[in-house]
C-alpha cells in the first residue's frame, strides 16, 4: 500500500522487512558468530542426549512486536541443531 506500518513492517534486510513500503535497511553490519559446545563434559548424561535437546538462533527481542503478540524475528527460519559433540566454528552474516 506505500505505507510503512510499524512495527507490523520495516526496512527489509536479509530475509526480513518490507521492501516495498519500507525499502531497504541502511547502516547495516557484518557480525561474525562463533559457536562453539562441549556436550562431551557431562558425567551425567551423555553428549549425544545433551546435544540432541541444543539447539540456536540469532532473534530480535522487540517489545513492540512483543506487546503486538508478534512472534521474534530470527535469523534462521528454524533454529539450528549442533550436528558434532564438539563445535567450534564461525559463522559470517
Amino acid at each position: 500500500d506505500g505505507v510503512c506500518s510499524a512495527p507490523y513492517e520495516f526496512p527489509a534486510f536479509g530475509r526480513f522487512g518490507c521492501k516495498a513500503d519500507c525499502g531497504s535497511a541502511t547502516n547495516l553490519i557484518s557480525l561474525v558468530i562463533h559457536v562453539q559446545s562441549r556436550f562431551g563434559n557431562s558425567p551425567a548424561v551423555s553428549a549425544l542426549e545433551l546435544m540432541s535437546q541444543a539447539s540456536w538462533n540469532l532473534c530480535l527481542q522487540d517489545p513492540g512486536r512483543y506487546a503486538n503478540d508478534l512472534p521474534d524475528l530470527c535469523w534462521y527460519e528454524k533454529d539450528q541443531k549442533f550436528l558434532e559433540v564438539d563445535t567450534n566454528k564461525l559463522i559470517r552474516l
